[in-house]
């Protein structure tokens, strides 16, 4: 089985400069049919802390680091915001052969869904309508690790990601945006042609 990538788009917030060291922190935005959306933030060395590492736990059965001080209950002290450089967003399909595997099957292979086979799953009304699951919905304590309330909680997740994938998929219509129809059957209008480095024949218009 192959993972494919579809796009990637990258909105830069500040400059990462020369020789500057940075980290690349990467998470599931959210999931579709076909489509399993990827969000990678570039951050400044050390401005995350990590709790864990889960690659490390599973091959030792150890944990790993922990997340240094917490603040204390009540404190009114506003945490660190990690510095952000930029943020990529990327959709990936996985293919077996012409064969497209729902990303939901692979994250359930791999433990990611819990364990019951319809964790993460909801009622396609809930799905389409993009119903938020609220507190309320998932019941007041969410931390009894059933498979119901955690597949409520990542299916709460999965709709809070969807709405950034809906708004980047409207950039997918800017492919039809290169040439105007009488531009198709008719010569381009440009401004000017101007070449990049002399001998490479590379050209702007």
């Amino acid at each position: 089985m192959a993972a494919i990538i579809g796009s990637v788009t990258t909105s830069f917030k500040k400059e990462i400069r020369i020789f500057q060291q940075y980290e690349v922190w990467s998470r599931i935005l959210t999931w579709d049919q076909k489509w399993l959306y990827i969000v990678t933030h570039f951050v400044q060395k050390g401005s995350v802390k990590q709790i864990d590492l889960e690659t490390h736990k599973i091959s030792t059965g150890k944990t790993f680091g922990n997340c240094g001080v917490t603040m204390s209950e009540g404190s009114k002290e506003k945490p660190v915001r990690p510095v952000v450089f930029a943020t990529s967003v990327s959709k990936y399909v996985f293919k077996k052969g012409r064969f497209t595997v729902a990303p939901k099957r692979l994250l359930r292979a791999s433990g990611l869904l819990g364990e019951g086979d319809k964790t993460g799953e909801f009622p396609a009304q809930c799905q389409d309508q993009g119903l938020k699951i609220t507190e309320a919905t998932m019941g007041k304590n969410t931390d009894d690790g059933s498979d119901l309330e955690i597949g409520r909680a990542i299916e709460e997740q999965r709709l809070r990601g969807m709405k950034y994938a809906k708004a980047w998929a409207e950039l997918d219509t800017l492919h039809e945006e290169l040439l105007s129809e009488h531009e198709t059957s008719d010569c381009v209008p440009t401004i000017g042609s101007f070449s990049d480095i002399a001998g490479y024949g590379i050209s702007y218009h």
